[in-house]
């Protein structure tokens, strides 16, 4: 059950973007909610270091997306006001969090849990019938999104 748990799929495309931006003077913070176990394990086995200035699990600040109190722990910690953060996240709750806290947040990632449990269970027509399209940009991998995102945001990206 344990290996189960920690069978995490890092999207290297995405850290290497956020290394790029690391890189040009960008503060880069991970924000994750996360059990003690399985955290415990994405800091030994991940190299998260090289790509984030801080990082912040859940389970170690007592506090949890989408609550405004993790995000304003954060800023106080890395030092900048929440109007001058940046917050992307692949759930829509935790975004919503984010903006209510104060952030410019944006959902990244199209393809959700509760997307998946609406195309297991048939249950969204509209959904279903972008299924194919989803799932294509699903094989397309985030990190060009991602970029795109943070443009749109008027986030320099600099270029690989």
């Amino acid at each position: 059950v344990l290996d189960v748990w920690c069978d995490i799929m890092v999207d290297q495309e995405a850290l290497d973007l956020v290394a790029r931006l690391r890189a040009s003077g960008v503060t880069t913070v991970l924000a994750t909610n996360q059990q003690s176990y399985r955290g415990d394990y994405m800091q030994r086995a991940f190299d998260f270091d090289r790509y984030f200035d801080k990082q912040f699990f859940s389970y170690e600040v007592g506090l949890a997306k989408p609550d405004t109190a993790f995000f304003q722990h954060i800023a106080d910690e890395v030092g900048l006001p929440l109007s001058e953060m940046f917050f992307v996240d692949d759930l829509q709750e935790n975004v919503d969090g984010a903006a209510e806290a104060g952030l410019d947040a944006a959902r990244h990632f199209i393809f959700g849990e509760s997307d998946i449990v609406a195309l297991l269970n048939g249950d969204d027509p509209e959904l279903m019938a972008r299924a194919d399209e989803i799932f294509a940009q699903l094989s397309e991998g985030n990190a060009a999104r991602l970029e795109a995102l943070l443009r749109a945001h008027g986030i320099e990206v600099p270029s690989a």
